[in-house]
This record gives C-alpha cells, sequence and structure tokens, in this order.
C-alpha cells in the first residue's frame, strides 16, 4: 500500500494557527468525501493522548480522506489569539478559519468535526451554525444525567462496602444522589456548570437543536468506565434531549469497559474502527450555500447562551478549553 501524505501548514490571518494535514496516497483520494477536522481536546497537543488522533489520521487518508489536525489559539503550536474573544468565540472562530481554508486552497466546501470531550462540545456548538458541516463526531461530549444514568449510578455504587457506609451515615456521593437526583431537578439546580445544571440542559438542547435543523450527520460514543463518568448507557443522549428529533441522524455507541481518554489500545482500535464505518456509510447531504464570519459566531454563540441565561460561563470557562 502506497504511504499517506502528511505535511504542516500554518493558517489564518497573521499564520498564527498550526494545521498539520494528511492525505491520501497519490491517485486514491476521494475527492467528492467530506474533510474530517480533528479538534483538540481541552489543551492537549493536536496529536491527541497516545497519539490517538495521529493514527486515526493516517487510517482514514489510507481509506481516500483527508484528514487535518489543529491547535487552536494559544494550544500546541498555535499562537495565542490578539483579540478580546471570549475562549469558546475563539476556538469556534478558529474551526471557522480553517473551513475557509480548506475551501479557498483546496475548493472543500463539506467538513465532518471531529472531537473528545471539550473538542467534542466545540464541534456540536459549531456544527449547527456553518452550512459546511455536514457531520460531527462527538466521543464523550457533556451529556445531561438522566433518571436512568442515576439509576445505574446507584446500583454501581452500592456494589462497594464503603457506599453502604457512607449512606447509613448520610455522607458520601450515594446518599446525596439518593436523596436529591433521582428527584427530576428544578430548573437551575446543580453545581454551577455541570452537566446537572438546568441551564446547561438548555444550551446543549439549543445547540443540538441547530444541528438538526443544519442537518448534521451525528455519531455519538459515551464511555461507562471512568471514576467521574457523566453517561452509562447508550441511548443517554436521546433521553437527555427528549423533545428532539435526534434519531434519523443519529448514531449512538456504548464503550460500556471504556475510560474517558480510550487509554487502552484494544478501546482506541475498536474506536477508529466505528468512526471508520460511520464516515463511510453516513447518509452526509451534499454542500449548501453560504458561510459563517466571526461576528456571526459571535452572535450566535451570546444568542443561544443568554436563553441559558450563562453567556459568562459558557464564555470561558465550561466549553473553553478546562473540561478534558
Amino acid at each position: 500500500m502506497k504511504p499517506v501524505t502528511e505535511n504542516v501548514y500554518t493558517v489564518g490571518p497573521g499564520k498564527s494557527l498550526v494545521a498539520a494535514v494528511t492525505e491520501p496516497p497519490r491517485g486514491a483520494g476521494k475527492n467528492a468525501a467530506p474533510v474530517i477536522v480533528i479538534l483538540n481536546t481541552g489543551i492537549i497537543h493536536r496529536v491527541g493522548h497516545q497519539r490517538k488522533f495521529v493514527v486515526l489520521a493516517r487510517e482514514l487518508a489510507a481509506r481516500g480522506y483527508l484528514v487535518v489536525r489543529f491547535d487552536f489559539g494559544g494550544i500546541g503550536d498555535s499562537e495565542r489569539r490578539k483579540d478580546n474573544l471570549s475562549a469558546l468565540e475563539g476556538c469556534l472562530d478558529d474551526i471557522r478559519v480553517i473551513l475557509d481554508w480548506l475551501e479557498a486552497s483546496r475548493g472543500h466546501r463539506r467538513s465532518i468535526l471531529l472531537g473528545l470531550c471539550s473538542g467534542a462540545d466545540h464541534a456540536i456548538i459549531y456544527a449547527g451554525s456553518d452550512p459546511r458541516v455536514v457531520g460531527a463526531g462527538l466521543l464523550d461530549p457533556m451529556i445531561p444525567p438522566t433518571r436512568r444514568f442515576y439509576l445505574h449510578y446507584i446500583l454501581h455504587r452500592l456494589t462497594r462496602p464503603r457506599s453502604w457506609l457512607s449512606f447509613v451515615t448520610g455522607n458520601g456521593r450515594l446518599f446525596t444522589t439518593v436523596r436529591k437526583r433521582l428527584l427530576k431537578p428544578k430548573s437551575g439546580q446543580g453545581q454551577a456548570g455541570s452537566p446537572e445544571d438546568e441551564r446547561v440542559r438548555l444550551f446543549l438542547k439549543n445547540v443540538y437543536a441547530r444541528a438538526i435543523e443544519n442537518n448534521v450527520q451525528l455519531l455519538s460514543v459515551l464511555t461507562g468506565a471512568s471514576d467521574t463518568r457523566q453517561s452509562s448507557y447508550r441511548e443517554q443522549i436521546l433521553d437527555a434531549f427528549p423533545d428532539l428529533d435526534l434519531s434519523p441522524l443519529l448514531r449512538a455507541e456504548f464503550f460500556e469497559d471504556s475510560d474517558h481518554l480510550f487509554l487502552f489500545e484494544h478501546d482506541r482500535k475498536r474506536l477508529n474502527a466505528i468512526i471508520i464505518d460511520w464516515i463511510e456509510t453516513a447518509n452526509f447531504r451534499e454542500a449548501q450555500e453560504g458561510a459563517v464570519g466571526t461576528a456571526a459566531l459571535t452572535k450566535l454563540v451570546r444568542g443561544i447562551a443568554m436563553l441559558s441565561g450563562q453567556i459568562a460561563m459558557f464564555g470561558g470557562q465550561v466549553f473553553g478549553g478546562q473540561l478534558i
């Protein structure tokens, strides 16, 4: 098999963004296929943990896909931004810059955004704002807890003797969960900025609603083995937003025994196989006219966030690279 080609480019105004482009072997490219754009996980360099995104990019390129891995401003090799945009607004604008560059330099008008954790959050937030985005691969995105999640959590904790002791004495997470979480929380309850915060759920609901409007194909891969896990079953993303018709656009997967970062090689191999199969089989729409500029992105982010009453929180804390 012919080797793939990898080159590094500086992109955007002032050439401040560093992007690694992995291209298919000569003559093997799927020119009509969307470009896969992989986003940073928190403050981690574009290679990803255990170089997972390097391996994935090469596997995709070997199958004919063009793949771009880039660092957000101030992360990895990219320079810090010199404007006054919030962390969230800056990341979304960096995505726009990369898509503009791909369109202007290579003629690609369809892209799939892929990210883990905060990268998944950035991907889904941006996906509903730009007609060039036809897919979003979401690896352990922020998902609000559901009653079924809490039931799974309680049953899991009940297998630990220490949890029973904490429960009997009225202390610990198990006692708190049984006392408060099985009942539907009132609006605004939950730690500010956490998935339990009703304002976060409302923000995310609006984000996913815009992705549906943009006809974006979605892949959700949730994990269940982390101590701080936010998910416990495959359909949690559907149950978290029961008013949204996500099913026609969504492929949902669940790695019950995988940690959040897919640290084990067998989990990463399974993950890559799922991502590749989704990209090759999903019904991605054709390109649509129009694009989005910085001003429009800023208005979008602030508009959605203000619906939740959380512009400051979402502007710099939750999706600003602090969640890894």
